[in-house]
């Protein structure tokens, strides 16, 4: 059977986690938790280290239980690490399954090597507003960076993004957090449609493993609630921090604009 595999990345804060849970309950396809692979365990051709997981990651006994394997199997052999993470993740989904989805925001910086290797592999990358990542990154424990390199991050991504669905149009969707959050339904058939991915005739969440677990990352919490959009407070910013994070997003948003016209 024909393997094929969904990829969700993205700046990280930006709705990767309430997208997944929503893509379990609408679409026939088997949810993993966050590997890490490429951004965390994985970082040469030749070395597979657990060690690196986040705490987190460390509590879901599959991935960890496969990462043991692959340490006593792959580090005395060169690999190619885009085809042992496919592999990866083939092995840690249940037998049978058709559609795979594995959800790491930074696999997005390997998208490319990803789509050159395998046709099967499709991306949905999310994007949000920058003031909203920005407060919601201060939220949580794991982020230490100061404000103007999360948005030199955010700036990153978003280019990276653009620069993704230009050179894989068929193979790479992008979703605006904020438009998903309104109508989760139509960005959800937009993506079957264009991925030619089944739909579940019931809405009730198939989730291989547990794609997160709240007690272990309480900062996903708000992911299991139904999809709303939520007015935005803002309670972690200043009054100042948050005007000077409108308009550096507005001047960035133009001159991204122009580049692209």
């Amino acid at each position: 059977m024909t393997k094929n595999y969904l990829l969700v990345g993205g700046m990280p804060r930006s709705g990767t986690t309430i997208f997944t849970e929503e893509v379990s309950r609408t679409l026939h396809v088997e949810i993993l938790p966050e590997t890490h692979f490429l951004s965390r365990v994985v970082k040469s051709n030749n070395f597979v280290a657990r060690a690196r997981l986040p705490a987190a990651a460390k509590m879901y006994a599959p991935v960890v239980n496969l990462y043991k394997a692959y340490e006593r199997k792959y580090n005395s052999k060169i690999f190619n690490r885009y085809e042992l993470f496919v592999k990866y993740i083939t092995e840690l989904a249940p037998e049978g399954s058709q559609w795979i989805c594995e959800k790491t925001p930074a696999h997005i910086k390997s998208f490319d090597k990803l789509a050159a290797l395998d046709a099967n592999i499709c991306f949905v990358i999310l994007v949000r507003s920058l003031p909203s990542v920005c407060n919601s990154l201060r939220r949580v424990s794991w982020n230490n960076a100061f404000l103007f390199q999360n948005v030199r991050r955010w700036c990153k991504y978003y280019i990276l993004a653009l620069k993704l669905r230009d050179k894989f149009p068929t193979s790479v969707i992008i979703v605006d957090y904020e438009e998903f959050c309104e109508s989760p339904r139509s960005v959800i058939e937009k993506i079957s449609t264009k991925f030619q991915i089944p739909q579940r005739c019931m809405q009730t969440a198939h989730i291989s493993n547990g794609s997160f677990d709240p007690g272990y990352e309480p900062w996903k919490a708000s992911a299991l609630n139904q999809v709303q959009i939520l007015k935005t407070e803002f309670e972690e910013l200043t009054g100042i921090e948050l005007i000077v994070l409108k308009i550096t997003e507005k001047i960035f948003l133009r001159i991204v604009k122009i580049w692209k016209d």
